[in-house]
């Protein structure tokens, strides 16, 4: 376990809030103890049973129902290299800054993440982080729904819908439709603009952003950062039932 920093900000993260309130899990007492758990590439081994020892010694909670719910809002994603299964934390090198002194990352870099499972947030009263496909009530199945739809109003999938923010933006990466624009230094643009104009940066809206970009993109930020990009690795800012438009995004 390392020393870690921790922004006021932290404490007004709604997307957080929403997430432990749905579930009924710490989330983010966790998620505070994934920091630590992290080498200083933001990368940690998939375990379980040794990760709650070290976070949540005394508690009872099933931790890799918390580590699930974190995963399916994207604060943090899961990927396999070989046998062995690893996470990393996508808003780290964000919101950490590192002693030079910690030694260099000794776990492989994601190159794939590992898909999860065919489930959703189950309801809160059941406290439990996720069930089996297929399940879900009103709002928020309605929302699953609209954030799957793809560019140009082709009907959405449940594939795409079940994608953690993380991955979603890692397909879109990967799309040839946005060959030439750097999606993660889009997606900085289009949040800090939302918060600008008291708007939700919705999916929707990202996609018609997207579409709207120019292109070609010359290069990333510096040192491959994003550094507009402030989400705390997705949570409220990829709210699906958030109300967001396809007409009001700047060209």
């Amino acid at each position: 376990m390392r020393i870690r920093t921790i922004k006021p900000e932290f404490f007004l993260h709604e997307g957080l809030y929403d997430l432990e309130a749905e579930t009924r899990l710490p989330v983010r007492l966790a998620f505070i103890g994934l920091w630590c758990a992290a080498d200083r590439e933001g990368r940690f081994r998939w375990a379980e049973r040794r990760l709650k020892a070290s976070i949540m010694p005394y508690d009872t909670t099933d931790f890799s129902r918390v580590l699930h719910a974190l995963a399916t809002r994207g604060f943090i994603v899961k990927y396999r290299v070989g046998d062995e299964c690893f996470g990393v934390i996508p808003s780290f090198k964000r919101h950490q800054i590192v002693n030079f002194k910690e030694r260099a990352s000794d776990l492989p870099e994601m190159t794939q993440p590992e898909p999860l499972d065919a489930s959703v947030t189950r309801d809160s009263r059941d406290g439990h982080a996720c069930h089996k496909e297929g399940k879900g009530t009103g709002r928020k199945q309605e929302g699953n729904r609209n954030v799957g739809e793809s560019v140009g109003g082709a009907s959405p999938t449940s594939k795409t819908a079940q994608l953690s923010d993380g991955e979603w933006l890692l397909q879109l990466s990967a799309d040839p439709t946005y060959d030439g624009i750097d999606v993660h230094r889009e997606h900085g643009k289009m949040v800090l603009w939302c918060e600008l104009n008291r708007r939700h940066p919705t999916r929707r809206r990202f996609l018609n952003w997207l579409n709207r970009a120019e292109r070609p993109m010359a290069g990333k930020a510096p040192n491959g950062q994003h550094p507009n990009d402030r989400n705390l690795g997705g949570g409220d800012l990829w709210d699906a039932t958030a109300p967001g438009g396809e007409d009001d995004v700047p060209v």
